[in-house]
């Protein structure tokens, strides 16, 4: 099933905003200047601001606020604004990201030409017009491994609790395996996490 898309709408630009009235405002003043014009919605999704970032389309015309109760996380937030557009084309904007006036033309133009394209993003430049070599730090090898013996460990325990619950009630064989299912694999965990 397709949708229906409105009759001159290219691109939809979605900005997800919490408590971000400052630089959401110069962000869309860049939206609004670029060449598209009324080819391009501006959607804000604002999580649940406790700043004016949520009325912000009393300020700036042509732009619609989708107010969330909460913060529900930057991936809900995207897909609500993503479900609401319009647009043949969807721009993802951070509230502090600031398009020169052709940009959004350019990606859309490079999104039409060839149909084998599915995603573009611009250049990213500093305040001081140069190119972004980073937007933020990386975590460290330590931090990543730290993560994943946390991921792990959580991961491991609720197994763990799991089987014992489950040997409990008699539902699990000595080996981990389900009573009556020959099929299931053992479940191994370290027994200092048991």
């Amino acid at each position: 099933m397709e949708e229906e898309l409105a009759p001159g709408v290219a691109v939809s630009a979605i900005v997800v905003s919490y408590n971000s009235k400052e630089a959401l405002t110069r962000s869309l003043a860049a939206l609004k200047a670029s060449s598209l014009g009324e080819a391009m919605e501006i959607l804000v999704v604002d999580c649940g601001s406790r700043d004016s970032s949520g009325q912000i389309d009393q300020e700036v015309s042509g732009v619609t606020v989708l107010r969330l109760p909460r913060h529900f996380g930057l991936t809900k937030a995207r897909n609500i604004g993503a479900r609401t557009a319009q647009g043949r084309f969807l721009l993802f904007l951070d509230p502090d990201i600031e398009v020169l006036p052709e940009t959004v033309a350019l990606l859309a133009a490079r999104l039409d030409a060839d149909p084998s394209v599915v995603i573009a993003c611009p250049l990213l430049m500093d305040r001081d017009g140069r190119p972004a070599s980073h937007i933020g730090d990386l975590p460290s090898l330590e931090r990543l491994y730290q993560a994943w013996r946390l991921l792990v460990a959580d991961t491991s325990r609720y197994r763990a609790r799991q089987i014992r619950s489950a040997r409990s009630r008699g539902d699990l064989n000595r080996c981990g395996r389900s009573a009556g299912d020959a099929r299931t694999r053992p479940v191994f965990a370290r027994h200092e996490l048991l």
